[in-house]
């Protein structure tokens, strides 16, 4: 999981940048997902520590249950974040004036943006 957490931060910190917002509540849950995958690959504390991970990083299994289908869709949108990440730039550079390009571009920033992918 930490492999993935590593791969998936800078390029979701490029996507989020480009789009000048701020990234707090993402980064929130890859830093409480990063701890639990250390917490489960050291052997020092054992189950009971991976328990007690769990409960100091999450109020609740629905909390948990959040991050971890945040990490699911973010796996799926892995392979993509490239070819995103140059569609945002190149859409919040593009001037198509007004008439239907226009109407188009925000409706694809709409879908581009960090929220919405």
């Amino acid at each position: 999981m930490n492999e993935r957490l590593a791969r998936l931060k800078p390029q979701l910190e490029q996507l989020y940048a480009a789009w000048n917002e701020l990234m707090s509540e993402t980064a929130g849950m890859l830093d409480r997902l990063a701890s639990l995958g250390s917490a489960a690959l050291s052997t020092a504390g054992g189950p009971l520590g991976l328990c007690l991970a769990l409960a100091s990083a999450y109020p609740s299994p629905e909390a948990l249950e959040h991050d971890l289908e945040f990490l699911e869709r973010a796996g799926l949108l892995e392979p993509h974040l490239s070819a995103a990440l140059s569609t945002s730039r190149y859409l919040l550079t593009a001037s198509p004036g007004e008439g239907e390009l226009a109407l188009d571009r925000v409706s694809l920033m709409e879908r581009m943006a960090p929220g919405p992918l």
